[in-house]
């Protein structure tokens, strides 16, 4: 969120819970109470730190690896923790400091609180809360209807203990102000602690501005010191999750002797009757009956399922229309394997998990369970195979993945995907064959039978069914209503009659294809294009032809003409290479700046998540064997040619082109390396740097970000892309004059 940096304070020992564990992990409503500032901080923020105490080891495992953690060994206050994050957090920008107890906090109140902080250009932004009895808490004193400073209670005069605005301990600073004023503070108080309130009252006294946000409820402001706080906070947030769950259509009899974690999930019609209890990671569907003094944990119950009085199910999964005997214990069957037991019991939602095959090479770390629905049938193999949330598999027929990797909300509804990455947001229907080689991006859509390898797909484009593309980059579009789109019964014929495959086509380009801000192309239906070939942005080829010829942007081309009839088939009368070469070392060049995007903007965008980084690095892998696929395929290319050179000297009307096979031939093995180098085709750096910079502070959505960008940045971006792709084509053109652009 616009560069955001949240700093946890998650050090306090919590005494008067009078506990071994730490006070953070107690848990209200099935998530430890650090669990909830984790959450928004990473629903709001760019970059999470947590400030933690020794001996926190829990803690940091709850935290994970997208959390950046930096300890106070010694617990000398508010202030003295938030310095200690200081190396970890950004000179400029918002930087939101939360308290890892409020589990009442709510989004929407820490996004007003941003908003406003953002908005006024105040050096800090206090939310504070109007409470009728404001024991215990610091007050916010004003001057002139002004934040002036906060005092504790303890160090309080009994008229400033009057005040009834209290502080909530959760700010938003300019990191710029924050930081010098950190380093002005003492420990002038009762406590002899360096207070973060104090803070505020130095930046106010030095004439910063310091702006106020009021909570909209006074309960959200509540902290947890002690056991009785723990269990008055959790009454207040089950009747928040039963008051929600109503809203959504169900029914709850008995709210008061009703008991639901944070994360269940229950559909429309289903009825609730006092003495439930669901814990953890529970999916009810619609229309289920669940009777009294039942308990359910960690499993998945579709939809008409009764479950009568006092059953336990405990990782379990229900069938839909079943019922479930009074006083039963169901688990998860011994027909199911462990893999599949251990994403169950994660939380994924698997109606059938004895159908569900996952190899035992699988990592399941690598596969989020959180929003994923894995449909009877699918099969999951390949110690590279990575899932991000919210996955769905096999809604139309059973899917087989092999070392794929999905980003968030990627849809599968049916077909085999090997060897390939699929972004955000990507959704592909019945009979997918996804081969060795696609990198399909974005929000991009692929409907019934299509058939890709080796194919690279740009945010927001659409495919019909019945498509099969191989050695192919499609571009174009802004958004899933303005995009590249190509029609039902559309081929990419990659294979010649002598074996050929230096056929790559480009829909589009790289340079500027990835900024997402060009006009769409459109291929029409029952169509296709004979490879190697180029179609400029905004072209549009009409429906019912096949295209053999190169076509710039903006055209609307209506077919081709052809000759009818036939004639003698001579294998070895290639006629001239000189183009079909040169656009295979295009290709090559808008394939190396594409690798430099994935590896130094991409990562910039992905976020902190090692997962998130994980599918980026994929995709760079993706792009690298597209690379090395070209190569093989002009390997094979040169030696057809050098088969064909002996019968073209001997006449056939091929005599005249023999110079530039000839000159192919002798020379590819110099052009090769240059391209097995291509790491180091750098362009201009100054141009990357220059637009990486820009990036730092960019939406959390990879479209958003890019669309984001200013006409200039955008500009510097394609330079640089360009500049990359400009280098390689004069290196090898070096190599091998007969290289036409």
């Amino acid at each position: 969120m616009n560069g955001l940096t949240a700093v946890i304070l998650a050090a306090g020992e919590g005494k008067r819970m009078r506990s071994r564990t730490p006070k953070v992990l107690h848990q209200i409503c099935g998530r430890p109470l650090i669990g909830y500032a984790l959450r928004l901080a990473r629903t709001l923020a760019d970059r999470v730190v947590l400030v933690v105490g020794p001996n926190a080891d829990g803690v940091r495992a709850v935290a994970g690896d997208d959390v950046t953690i930096v300890e106070q060994r010694e617990r000398l206050g508010t202030g003295h923790a938030v310095l200690q994050a200081r190396a970890a957090c950004p000179a400029s920008g918002p930087v939101l400091v939360l308290a890892g107890d409020m589990p009442l906090l709510l989004l929407e109140t820490l996004e007003r609180l941003v908003e406003h902080q953002r908005a006024s250009g105040a050096a800090a932004t206090v939310l504070t809360a109007q409470v009728e009895r404001p024991h215990g808490y610091g007050r916010v004193l004003r001057l002139g209807g002004r934040v002036n400073r906060i005092v504790e209670e303890r160090d309080a005069t009994a008229d400033q203990k009057k005040v009834t605005e209290i502080n909530t301990s959760v700010y938003c600073f300019e990191a710029r102000r924050l930081w010098p004023a950190l380093g002005e503070i003492k420990p002038d108080n009762d406590q002899g602690e360096w207070y973060l309130t104090d803070v505020i009252g130095l930046l106010a006294k030095a004439g910063a501005k310091v702006e106020a946000v009021p909570v909209g409820d006074p309960a959200e402001a509540l902290g947890i010191n002690d056991r009785r706080q723990l269990a008055e906070l959790a009454a207040i947030q089950r009747r928040r999750i039963l008051d929600r769950l109503m809203a959504e259509g169900v029914t709850v009899i008995d709210p008061a002797a009703t008991y639901v974690d944070v994360d269940v999930e229950v559909g429309e019609d289903t009825v609730l009757y006092p003495g439930t209890c669901l814990e953890g990671s529970v999916r009810l569907g619609e229309r289920c009956t669940v009777f009294p003094g039942s308990r359910i944990r960690d499993s998945t119950l579709e939809d008409e399922v009764t479950v009568l009085d006092g059953a336990i199910i405990v990782n379990g999964h229900v069938a839909r229309g079943q019922t479930v005997g009074p006083r039963a214990h169901v688990a998860v069957g011994p027909g199911v394997d462990a893999p599949v037991r251990a994403l169950l019991q994660a939380g994924a939602r698997i109606p059938r998990p004895d159908s569900v095959v996952i190899g035992p090479e699988v990592r399941l770390e690598q596969i989020v369970a959180r929003g994923l629905v894995v449909h009877p049938g699918t099969r999951i193999s390949g110690e590279r195979t990575v899932i991000l949330e919210g996955a769905e598999l096999g809604y139309e027929e059973p899917v087989t993945l092999d070392n794929a990797v999905l980003g968030r909300r990627v849809k599968i509804q049916g077909g085999f995907v090997k060897d390939s990455v699929l972004l955000d947001g990507c959704e592909v229907r019945q009979g997918f064959h996804g081969r060795e080689g696609c990198l399909l991006e974005e929000d991009t859509y692929f409907a019934h039978n299509v058939g890709l390898k080796m194919t690279i797909v740009f945010p927001f484009v659409v495919l019909g069914s019945l498509i099969n593309f191989c050695d192919c980059l499609l571009a174009g579009g802004t958004s899933r209503q303005h995009h590249s789109e190509v029609g039902s019964g559309f081929i990419h014929f990659n294979f010649s009659p002598r074996g050929d495959k230096a056929t790559p086509s480009m829909f589009g380009d790289v340079p500027r294809g990835v900024m997402l801000d060009q006009l769409p192309i459109f291929l029409g239906g029952l169509a296709g294009v004979v490879g190697p070939t180029r179609i400029g942005f905004g072209s549009v080829l009409a429906a019912g032809s096949v295209y053999r010829g190169d076509y710039g942007e903006g055209l609307l081309v209506l077919g081709e003409r052809t000759r009818d009839g036939s004639t003698a088939f001579r294998p070895r009368a290639l006629g001239a290479i000189r183009a079909k070469v040169g656009k295979n070392i295009l290709y090559l060049g808008e394939l190396i700046a594409l690798w430099a995007w994935y590896r130094h903007v991409r990562p910039r965008l992905a976020g902190g998540e090692p997962l998130a980084q994980a599918v980026i690095a994929a995709g760079l892998s993706m792009v690298e064997a597209n690379i090395d696929e070209r190569l093989k395929q002009m390997d094979r290319f040169r030696d057809l040619v050098k088969e064909c050179l002996p019968e073209a000297a001997g006449g056939d009307g091929q005599a005249p082109l023999t110079g530039e096979w000839r000159e192919f031939v002798g020379r590819w093995d110099a052009v090769r390396p240059i391209i097995e180098d291509f790491r180091a085709i750098e362009g201009r750096t100054e141009l990357r740097e220059a637009l990486c910079d820009r990036l730092a502070a960019g939406p959390s959505s990879y479209t958003a970000a890019i669309q984001a960008l200013d006409p200039d940045a955008r500009r510097v971006g394609t330079e640089w892309l360009t500049s990359i792709r400009s280098e390689l084509m004069d290196r090898c053109r070096a190599a091998l004059p007969l290289i036409t652009s």
